[in-house]
């Protein structure tokens, strides 16, 4: 599971996102070797106001993920290494208007990620949140 916050700004049907992303890391396996990590994504796409109060966000989407992690067996530490991976993606978001100042909104990502460099390797990543949105 993660945790992650991000921040929009709307003009007519434009969007603009930028998003942070971390791991919980008491919700993985005990014997995960994820030492921590984060990723940081900006977006530009278009609201599409489909009908009443529901639209819906295409956005494109690039930006990075970081993981740290190690290589140790059966409760050893090991060696640890970090990962950056580079990504591109897209998002859907669809909004759900509740008042003037509320909305729900939903999201799925998925980004493609590529290796950095001739030791790093691609990060994907995938996911699917729901989220109470205040709008100022």
């Amino acid at each position: 599971m993660v945790i992650g916050v991000h921040g929009e700004l709307e003009y007519g049907v434009v969007i603009g996102r930028l998003q942070y992303t971390r791991p919980l890391l008491g919700t993985f396996q005990e014997d995960s070797n994820l030492n921590g990590g984060e990723s940081f994504h900006g977006s530009l796409g278009y609201r599409l106001d489909l009908s009443g109060p529901l639209s819906v966000g295409f956005l494109a989407s690039g930006g990075a993920t970081i993981i740290r992690y190690h290589n140790g067996i059966n409760g050893s530490i090991g060696d640890t290494f970090t990962n950056v991976s580079p990504q591109v993606g897209v998002i859907v978001a669809p909004n759900y208007q509740l008042s003037d100042h509320f909305s729900i909104q939903g999201g799925l990502r998925y980004y493609k990620g590529f290796p950095a460099g001739d030791r790093g390797q691609a990060i994907d990543l995938a996911d699917i949140s729901v989220a109470l949105r205040f709008t100022l």
